[in-house]
């Protein structure tokens, strides 16, 4: 039989073999004067970065053409595009009507710029750049040419800057003028003005008339985009 002393001996060697093992199996085990110290790092948040206009869209032109436009968004007008004739220049349809084009025809008389007689004019100079006057069956006519989409988008591609077209939010800036195919092959245009997309700070937001009246909304992309100008007048930036 076993006495007491030799099992205390082999339960102290059993200790020792089993601490040997764990120091060889897992690494060395901390002493009396070593801490564990477990760091909970905290979730990154990721915020968009967002895009500081150059200087000189900061004043000038383009920033009271987006205050124009944004103040157009007070006025009530009921969603109308009938001909009616009209005095020329600064002539204009009843104020409580219009549509899109008259949102930025309107917003470009706060800054003394009559886009009802520079269209007509380029219409009466060159009439081969307008599709509907090449046959010589339609005659330039300054109560309803300005008001048309079609008319206003190849006027800004003749005098205007042309902008690329991307998806590329950064690109698009306060004062520009953006033109869209909607569903059907109807135009559509807006003006770009200086009030940041709940969605995207990146993104600004367009005032513009589709049947509603002026309205602000987050739709830069929301159709296709066709036309992207700036437009200082009969000047260029």
């Amino acid at each position: 039989m076993m006495t007491k002393n030799r099992i205390r001996i082999i339960l102290q060697w059993g200790s020792f073999l089993w601490l040997l093992f764990l120091l060889t199996s897992c690494g060395s085990v901390p002493t009396s004067d070593e801490e564990i110290e477990i760091k909970v790092l905290p979730k990154k948040i990721v915020k968009p970065k967002v895009h500081k206009a150059p200087a000189k869209y900061l004043s000038g032109f383009y920033p009271r053409l987006s205050l124009a436009a944004l103040e157009r968004t007070k006025h009530h007008v009921v969603y109308d595009g009938s001909y009616k004739k009209i005095p020329y220049p600064w002539g204009d349809v009843d104020p409580s009507k219009g549509v899109c084009t008259d949102v930025v025809i309107r917003s470009y008389r706060k800054l003394g710029v009559d886009l009802q007689q520079l269209i007509y004019e380029d219409r009466v100079k060159h009439p081969k750049a307008y599709p509907d006057l090449r046959s010589g069956k339609v005659k330039p006519n300054p109560s309803i040419d300005h008001r048309r989409v079609r008319n206003m988008k190849q006027f800004f591609k003749k005098n205007a800057m042309a902008m690329p077209i991307t998806m590329n939010p950064r690109h698009y800036r306060p004062g520009d003028l953006v033109t869209w195919k909607l569903p059907g092959d109807f135009d559509h245009i807006g003006i770009v003005v200086n009030r940041r997309s709940p969605r995207d700070p990146n993104r600004y937001m367009i005032v513009h008339n589709l049947a509603e009246g002026p309205i602000i909304e987050d739709i830069l992309f929301t159709f296709k985009i066709d036309g992207h100008y700036r437009y200082f007048g009969n000047k260029i930036l």
